[in-house]
């Protein structure tokens, strides 16, 4: 599974992080939690970050492409 193409879009205004605990304990923005892999099964993928995202990144699709992807290559071993 892919990454959502609009991750990179991400103007960092923090909107996100203002709003999902998850990324706030993390300090870190959709984008930057693109990149963590490790905390991909962090996300409560309650959805709160997409709402309030001016370029509709979705968080939800993030964690779940990791997590897909992670499993994938679990399998692959």
């Amino acid at each position: 599974m892919h990454m959502p193409d609009n991750v990179k879009d991400c103007i960092h205004c923090n909107k996100c992080v203002k709003k999902c605990s998850f990324l706030t304990k993390y300090n870190i923005d959709l984008e930057a939690f693109s990149k963590r892999e490790d905390l991909a099964y962090h996300c409560f993928l309650c959805n709160d970050c997409n709402i309030v995202c001016p370029k509709d990144i979705d968080g939800n699709k993030i964690s779940m492409c990791m997590r897909i992807n992670k499993i994938n290559s679990d399998v692959e071993k």
